[in-house]
């Protein structure tokens, strides 16, 4: 029986836009809660002596992160979301020759790869689409491969100042 009004959990693509296209390359597939945006903020108060009430406050310093957790095994995807660069990944398996796929980590390359990145998702009223201008990695966490674990990649992505000004995050709600 079809599902009328069927709308994917969470965010059903992350990956990076190639600067060359521009085109989105998408990462594989997510988890349920494929994505989180963190916004912190930190703070300063002004109080004075006459007064027991903040006399003003203001931001300081802001950040922003992205955390993917994605469900794709395969190690261009993990090449991809690690920030290491496209050169430390050899082979294809897909190709009409396969050729053994290898992905080389070599000292200072893991997170060196700067990447704009996006996700897309369900928005209020159709997809909403989620672009970091400028971001590197930040944590990698442990990822595990055993009888009784799947491989999962979760990386957490800083989102950087951006070079030529303008918006460092854009969150775009499309129209039906």
């Amino acid at each position: 029986m079809p599902t009328t009004g069927f709308r994917a959990r969470g965010h059903s693509e992350v990956g990076h836009v190639d600067p060359s296209g521009p085109t989105d390359v998408p990462w594989g597939k997510t988890a349920e809660d494929g994505i989180d945006l963190q916004v912190n903020a930190t703070s300063v108060d002004l109080f004075s002596s006459q007064s027991t009430m903040e006399e003003d406050t203001g931001i300081t310093r802001t950040s922003l992160s992205i955390v993917a957790r994605l469900i794709d095994a395969a190690l261009q995807v993990f090449q991809r979301a690690t920030g290491t660069p496209d050169s430390e990944f050899t082979g294809d398996l897909e190709d009409a020759t396969p050729t053994a796929e290898v992905l080389d980590f070599e000292e200072g390359k893991i997170g060196s790869v700067e990447r704009a990145l996006y996700s897309l998702g369900p928005g209020p009223a159709s997809t909403r689409r989620i672009d970091a201008v400028r971001s590197k990695v930040a944590d990698i966490q442990s990822v595990s491969q055993s009888k009784v674990n799947w491989w999962t990649p979760t990386v957490t992505w800083r989102v950087l100042n951006p070079a030529a000004g303008g918006h460092a995050l854009r969150i775009t709600d499309a129209t039906a």
